[in-house]
């Protein structure tokens, strides 16, 4: 498969996943929940940090630690809460990507009756997150070689995870030793359709960086000021959450067509018999 020939099959993989957003778009309330309970939870955890921060600083080196053990508990329950989420959303995509019918309420009770599994992988993933973050705090250049193979190898084995937790009933540590399997077997999909997502989230992002800039050129008044950031911020969350629904898609599509040997459905098929040539069985 030549560079051109990944590039146009990514591009077509890219327009299949618009196409489907475009006819699901209440796949997008789903980060828009996980935004609004994220942002609920931490306001909860100041008002709470405040409230017991002047007991704790009476209890000296035992309130430092305590301190901090609340700090990796309140982190711990923010991950699993966008981790729930995120879930739900997977589950919907990989229903309605096989021609299923997938309710947003479908989504979030199928995605509770996997709590077991999403408590081991958001204690698995917020260990990792810890560690990196440890490596990077370093500043030396041995740390960061090794956070960056290490990072790397992390995002290319838990790329699939997900829906391998969701579909296969099996624990965080064998979801990651499969999905990197999968990812090893058909890296060249995932990099070729990454790298053209890459592309247009650049894009977006340089649009907006723009607007930002000759907007500071224009002399506003205080009103105009406050709906221009008002605008740029929700033009900016939007995009996140758009770009979170969206790589779900492709990780849902490629994860189907490389696993389960499925075309996805609902969509004209010869563009996702294009998008998703060269199928393969991995078992």
């Amino acid at each position: 498969m030549t560079i051109l020939n990944s590039f146009i099959r990514g591009s077509k993989f890219i327009k299949f996943s618009a196409a489907f957003l475009l006819q699901n778009k209440d796949l997008l309330i789903f980060p828009f929940l996980s935004f609004i309970a994220s942002i609920a939870f931490i306001g909860l955890c100041i008002v709470g940090g405040t409230l017991i921060y002047e007991w704790l600083s009476k209890m000296g080196q035992a309130g430092i630690i305590m301190g901090i053990l609340l700090l990796v508990i309140a982190y711990f329950v923010l991950s699993f809460i966008i981790l729930y989420f995120t879930t739900s959303l997977y589950v919907c995509t990989l229903l309605r990507l096989s021609g299923k019918h997938a309710s947003l309420k479908k989504g979030m009770v199928e995605s509770a009756k996997k709590w077991k599994n999403l408590i081991g992988w958001s204690l698995l993933s917020t260990t990792v997150g810890f560690i990196l973050q440890a490596l990077e705090s370093l500043n030396e250049t041995i740390a960061d070689i090794l956070s960056f193979f290490f990072g790397l190898s992390w995002a290319v084995a838990s790329y699939f995870v997900l829906p391998i937790l969701i579909t296969e009933n099996i624990g965080p540590i064998k979801a990651i030793k499969r999905g990197a399997m999968i990812f090893g077997k058909g890296w060249r999909k995932a990099i070729s359709v990454n790298f053209v997502l890459s592309i247009f989230i650049l894009s977006i992002w340089g649009l907006i960086a723009l607007i930002i800039h000759f907007s500071s050129d224009v002399d506003f008044n205080l009103l105009t000021e406050k709906m221009t950031i008002g605008i740029l911020s929700a033009v900016v969350v939007f995009t996140i959450i758009v770009g979170r629904v969206f790589n779900t898609i492709i990780t849902s599509g490629l994860y189907l067509n490389l696993i389960k040997k499925e075309s996805v459905l609902g969509l004209d098929q010869s563009l996702a018999e294009t998008a998703f040539r060269e199928k393969k069985e991995y078992r």
